[in-house]
């Protein structure tokens, strides 16, 4: 069954909807070099991605530094494939920016696979898709961009120079200017000896100070997988015998699978509605709101497993967590297929079995046939995170009103839009008493809305080659709940990039790079920090930077527009938007591009 103690061999099966492109990407790891950067990305997740290509685009020599063999992170290998977006904000998230070149790119392949993205949520304004697809729109956008990608590669140690820092990985050391930390979990900040938070923790000079890392929850993790309706009858190989401790975590699907989280929906795949995902087998095609036909989706609901603070610091631990997680996801599968009795099992085609990997957990040898088929890491919504410039705290993006902005600066160079919501860790005692926060500061109800991001929440404040990116960037245990989400990682990357871009062609420190120069540079790329789209502004129109830029310094009045899909959007007099623009735009012709 394994081509060793300790390995798992490919399965052919996830092959079936990659690309030869895609399958050299995945096979290469062989050792380089010692190579140099203008600007290193340590994570190929979303925000990695973002940095690197809004960096190389810009004329910037950068590298991605990836563990894994795929690029997407949370999107990819944690499977969280069916998109976290708000959907009052269709324009604002999937008008503009990287985020929606990315959401163009992956229709484009759904369109010639005669296959819907709005799977999702039973709404047929949702959107997903699958981890193999996501991987290849990825690694597609970075080789046109020309960044180099060193997938399976494992940092082994981190430092900083006097100029630039180095990072030390399993195939060599790389050094650059600057650093990106756009892994999951913040893994380079420690070995940096970065100032960070964990939890309410705060290490400064390598010292945790009080507290205990047993004791401060954060929020839960969950081993997601990616599973498959089997009409015909489950293959023998995919079945799932009774996993440890299964009693003790069947007593909380009981009641709730296989219906949907409002128990509404009462069907053997009323749950699977939730985060359904397309399936690429192409038995059927479907959306959100035919969930009825749902053939495949993630599990990731009732599944998330609680961890403390320690889960981040402690190797150890974090592998017996894990572990717990991948046992509780195995007990929801034996509990769909043995106590429902419906077909569902782990999907085959998504490419997690398509390399030589290490087999993740030695004890559980008679779950390998659909182990090898989990995504290689958990879902971790909390990482640690940076003690940057600026730190963005609860009462920062609080929404009075669902659907409401937060209070808004024209120094925003990313935008958030989700709630703040903590699985796990919400406790009074978990929140951080250093930033005055309470849960006075978040919401009893749900209440979403845009936010801003400033810049100084991605630049370190005691180390000056690193940035910030991902779920690392600097904000409070609240905040961080509302900046986890696809959408909002990805603007975070692509604002990180962009500034990495200036500082290095304008040889500044990042705290001298100003927000207008960002801000510039994002709107001649076609993001659009703001909180509002504005009617008929598109991101590929010719003036679509001077009329945004004004728009976004607040120098041209704005007033309330109609639209059809009933998102709240602003107007504004064009022309006059255009001028002023226009005299901002040529005094900046010395430092963008």
């Amino acid at each position: 069954m394994s081509d060793g103690p300790d390995l798992w061999r490919p399965d052919s099966r996830a092959w079936r909807h990659t690309t030869k492109q895609q399958l050299a990407a995945w096979r290469y790891g062989h050792a380089v070099k010692n190579r140099s950067f203008d600007l290193l990305v340590v994570g190929g997740g979303l925000s990695g991605v973002a940095a690197a290509v809004a960096a190389s685009r810009r004329g910037t020599r950068c590298a991605i530094i990836e563990e894994s063999h795929m690029l997407g992170g949370q999107a990819s290998t944690s499977a969280v494939a069916a998109f976290d977006i708000t959907f009052a904000y269709e324009v604002l998230l999937n008008g503009y920016g990287l985020w929606g070149e990315i959401v163009d790119r992956l229709r484009i392949v759904y369109d010639s696979l005669g296959l819907a993205m709005n799977t999702a949520r039973y709404r047929d304004d949702s959107l997903a898709a699958n981890p193999v697809i996501i991987d290849r729109v990825l690694g597609e956008m970075v080789k046109e961009a020309g960044v180099s990608v060193f997938r399976r590669s494992k940092v082994l140690d981190a430092g900083t120079a006097r100029v630039g820092v180095s990072v030390d990985t399993d195939r060599g050391v790389f050094s650059g200017k600057y650093v990106v930390d756009a892994t999951e979990d913040g893994a380079l900040l420690p070995l940096l000896g970065a100032d960070h938070r964990v939890g309410n923790l705060v290490f400064r000079d390598g010292d945790l100070g009080a507290g205990s890392a047993d004791r401060v929850s954060i929020q839960d993790i969950t081993q997601a997988v990616t599973v498959q309706y089997y009409p015909g009858g489950l293959p023998d190989d995919l079945r799932v015998p009774e996993p440890p401790r299964y009693m003790q975590f069947r007593r909380e699907f009981l009641g709730t699978y296989p219906y949907d989280p409002s128990g509404a929906r009462v069907s053997d795949r009323g749950f699977a509605g939730y985060r359904a995902t397309p399936d690429l087998s192409g038995r059927v095609a479907y959306t959100g709101s035919q969930w009825e036909q749902v053939t495949r989706t993630s599990l990731n609901y009732l599944n998330d497993f609680p961890v403390q603070a320690s889960y981040l610091l402690d190797k150890d631990r974090q592998l017996q967590d894990d572990r717990q997680a991948t046992l509780k996801t195995l007990a929801l599968l034996h509990f769909l297929q043995q106590e429902v009795g419906a077909p569902w099992s782990v999907a085959t085609d998504e490419g997690f079995a398509a390399i030589t990997r290490p087999r993740r957990f030695a004890d559980l040898v008679q779950f390998e046939n659909v182990l090898k088929h989990f995504p290689p890491r958990v879902y971790m919504r909390e990482s640690r995170r940076g003690i940057g410039i600026d730190t963005l705290t609860a009462k920062s993006i609080f929404r009075h009103k669902n659907r409401t902005p937060a209070r808004w600066y024209s120094d925003v160079v990313a935008v958030g839009t989700y709630p703040p919501d903590l699985h796990g860790g919400r406790a009074e005692e978990d929140l951080e008493d250093d930033l005055d926060e309470t849960f006075l500061d978040k919401p009893t109800t749900w209440r979403e809305g845009p936010f801003g991001i400033p810049s100084g929440c991605l630049i370190h404040a005691g180390i000056p080659s690193l940035l910030l990116a991902e779920k690392n960037i600097s904000v409070s245990r609240i905040v961080a709940g509302a900046t986890r989400l696809h959408p909002t990682v990805v603007g975070i990357g692509e604002a990180v990039g962009t500034l990495a871009s200036i500082s290095i062609r304008t040889d500044s420190h990042p705290t001298e790079v100003s927000s207008l120069q960002i801000q510039t540079s994002l709107l001649r790329n076609g993001a659009f920090p703001f909180h509002s789209a504005i009617k008929g502004l598109e991101r590929t129109d010719s003036d679509f930077a001077t009329v945004a830029l004004a728009v976004i310094r607040e120098l041209v009045p704005t007033f309330q527009a109609d639209c059809a899909v009933g998102e709240r959007v602003l107007g504004v007099e064009r022309g006059v938007a255009r001028t002023i623009g226009k005299d901002i735009l040529n005094g900046a012709a010395s430092w963008d591009k």
